[in-house]
This record gives structure tokens, sequence and C-alpha cells, in this order.
């Protein structure tokens, strides 16, 4: 079978399963990025990567399963999966299979539904919550082997010093980070934050940013980060530079921390494929999120 392609979709949900219907499942793919730099040593960055696998059910399945508690098996797999370290499936959802277990060493990964755990637990869920029109489901967790160095985040960062008495000057070095990806997307809603003690009174910084006196912190953001200015953003390598007038200097260099979403790609690249009959993917969604820590 084909692995379906990011971002597809075959129809919406329904709300009403036929017992002929096929059982359409969300699938969303998320990771965490989470980046710690070293200096200007890109060597010594150290990354770890985490990701989820979620399926959401439309609320026609409770009654669905209700009508045919005998209902297909659900199989799928994670293809490309040769960079993952470890995967953690939910144990109460998914049967303990020798190749689940099994050290990675393919590149793909199948798995089985407990059809029983499957159907008690949404209806648990539907228990909570009988209004809701979707009910989601964690499936499992995974952890990526990671490149040396910085290789594997899709944002980098150097930062620079000048503590003085009566001013702190900093220079934040920021660099967007394509071939991390398994296909190349802008970050989105990039945030650069900082905290600056020695009672600054004033900032100046191009580009501008925003001081928060109460949190004694400072911010940057761009809507948009990509290799080429021309998609309406940033270009993926540039500077924040700030000076900050203190009261009580001089300040001590602190951590600086970035965030960002990325959307309809992985660090990882795995696809997820489903090998069920009866059951069809409606939606397939993968994002990634970052934490950078300087």
């Amino acid at each position: 079978m084909t692995p379906i392609s990011v971002g597809s979709s075959r129809g919406p949900s329904p709300l009403t399963l036929g017992i002929s219907d096929a059982v359409p499942i969300a699938i969303a793919l998320q990771e965490s990025v989470s980046a710690c730099f070293k200096g200007t040593d890109e060597t010594k960055c150290q990354v770890q990567v985490i990701g989820s696998l979620k399926m959401a059910f439309p609320a026609g399945i409770v009654q669905a399963f209700a009508n045919n508690p005998y209902a297909s098996p659900l199989t799928f797999k994670l293809n490309k999966s040769s960079k993952l370290e470890n995967i953690y499936p939910n144990k109460e959802l998914l049967i303990e299979s020798s190749e689940s277990l099994r050290p990675i060493t393919s590149d793909s990964s199948s798995f089985e539904v407990n059809m029983s755990a499957l159907m008690s637990h949404i209806r648990r869920l539907y228990e909570q919550s009988p209004n809701s029109r979707y009910y989601n489901i964690d499936v499992l967790k995974y952890q990526m082997r990671c490149l040396q160095g910085a290789k594997s985040t899709p944002l980098q960062l150097v930062s620079y010093w000048k503590c003085e008495p009566q001013t702190t000057s900093l220079k934040v070095d920021y660099k967007y980070n394509s071939s991390s990806l398994a296909q190349i997307e802008s970050l989105r809603n990039v945030c650069i934050f900082v905290n600056i003690d020695g009672e600054p009174h004033s900032m100046q910084s191009r580009p501008e940013g925003k001081w928060n006196p109460a949190t004694k912190q400072a911010m940057w953001r761009f809507d948009r980060l990509s290799n080429t200015s021309q998609t309406g953003g940033l270009a993926g390598l540039g500077s924040v530079k700030a000076k900050f007038d203190l009261s009580s200097g001089p300040s001590t260099p602190s951590v600086i921390q970035a965030q960002f979403t990325c959307l309809d790609t992985t660090v990882s690249g795995i696809e997820f494929e489903l090998t069920a009959v009866g059951y069809r993917v409606s939606l397939n969604k993968r994002n990634s999120l970052t934490h950078s820590v300087l």
C-alpha cells in the first residue's frame, strides 16, 4: 500500500457510520525538538527529538462498535523509521508483538491495535464527553537518533554578550537549517526570549523587539523564517542586536530561549501507513515544535 501523503484527506469524517462504511481516522504526528547550544561551537550542541502519534475517531465510531463488537483489526506501519532510537507504544492499546519490541534496525515498524481495549477506551471517553465530535487516542511516542552537533535542529543560535556597569550589549545570530527537515517548510511564529538583570531602564534593538519590565524579559518575534525572503518572511540567516541601559549593572549573561512551529513536516521523516481493511485515513497532519536553549 502506498503511504498516505502529508495533509491528504479523503473526505470528511461523518458523525454517523453505516455497517459497510470505512471508519475514518485522523492521524497526527507531532515532534518536539529541544536543543541546548553551548557557545559558538555547534559540535557541542545537544539535541533531543521526541515525537508522538495520535489518532482521532469520529463520534459515530461509538455506535459502530456497539453494532459490530467484532470490528476489523486495526493495523498500521511507521515507514522510514530507521532514524528512530526508541518507540514507546501505549501498552494499553497496542498488542506487544515481537516486531514492535525489537530494536529498530529496519526502515519500517508494524503495529496492531488491541480492538477490545480500543472499544473500551473510546466508550470511556464517550461517557465523559458524550457531545464530542471526535475522540483522540494517544497511540505511541518515539525518540529520534539525532545527528552529531546541531545538524538535527531546524534553528541554530549563537550569542555574544558584552556586560559593562552601565550597559549590556547582546547579539544573537540565528540560522535556519532546512537540511534537518524531511520536507523543506518555513519556520513560523519564531520567538527569541532573553532575561536581562541589572535593572534595565531602556532598550534599543534591531530589529525592534519588546521589553516586559514586569518579567525583565526582551522578546523578538518573526512571522516566518525560510531559505529566501521571497516567501513573505525573513531570510533564514540573520542577527538580533540589542543594547540595554542599566541602573544597577553589570548584567550576567543568561539563558536565551527560542520557540517556533513548523507545519507539514517532521525532523525524523517517518510516515504513517494504514494497513488495515475497513478503515481510511481522513486527515494526516505532521507538525514540529521547537524549544531551543542557548
